[in-house]
């Protein structure tokens, strides 16, 4: 529940969780497969903080286990994750077995209306970057009934190429208004560059030279 205390194992990794993302991990150290294994078996979460230059980040996202994928020779695995829900680290402490557990406060929105009109726009310039960055990829399109539209910003911000600390910027604000508006600003950045890709793409597709012997 939101506001409750928990324990957590957590997994830090250089990678952001956003929820409802879902994710593939391969599992390779003794510590986190004991972890992994114990989650699938109990059937709860761990929580998923960004890790970088020696520094946890305090706000991270809970992730679900959906699925074991493929075991290797070695004894690592892959797993597939959905992330549920954002939390606070509020401590944690070492394992027996060398994991983190976490004490953990989760968290939500403290404002989730959203114009339409910024709805629109966003979609409208998501899907053009799909269309440029991703051909073929149509299943990367987005429309309002694909997502929960409080959480447009992260489904949009998985493609839109947003660096690492934007994105773990985006997982810590608690208003839907706010991370949509600045995950626009990005795209309307990105579109010029994108766009100016595909000239020159063109240009080279359409040079007539032919190979150099």
């Amino acid at each position: 529940m939101v506001g409750d205390r928990q324990s957590l194992p957590l997994f830090p990794l250089n990678l952001v969780l956003f929820p409802e993302s879902q994710l593939t991990l391969h599992i390779f150290e003794e510590r986190y497969k004991t972890m992994v294994r114990q989650c699938w078996k109990d059937e709860t979460e761990f929580g998923v903080n960004l890790y970088e230059n020696n520094y946890l980040h305090p706000v991270g996202c809970t992730a679900r286990i959906e699925g074991i994928l493929r075991s290797y020779p070695d004894g690592s695995f892959d797993i597939l994750i959905v992330g549920t829900a954002r939390y606070r680290l509020v401590d944690y402490k070492t394992t027996s077995t060398g994991y983190f557990l976490g004490e953990i406060n989760r968290f939500g929105d403290t404002q989730a209306e959203v114009p339409d009109a910024l709805v629109s726009k966003a979609l409208a310039l998501y899907n053009r970057i799909v269309e440029m960055a991703y051909p073929g990829k149509d299943e990367l399109r987005l429309a309002r009934e694909s997502r929960d539209i409080s959480l447009f910003s992260y489904a949009i911000a998985e493609k839109a190429g947003i660096e690492l600390q934007d994105r773990q910027r985006l997982l810590e604000q608690t208003s839907e208004l706010e991370r949509l508006t600045e995950v626009v600003a990005h795209m309307e950045r990105v579109m010029p560059l994108l766009q100016d890709f595909e000239r020159v793409k063109r240009i080279i597709s359409n040079d007539g030279y032919m190979p150099r012997r």
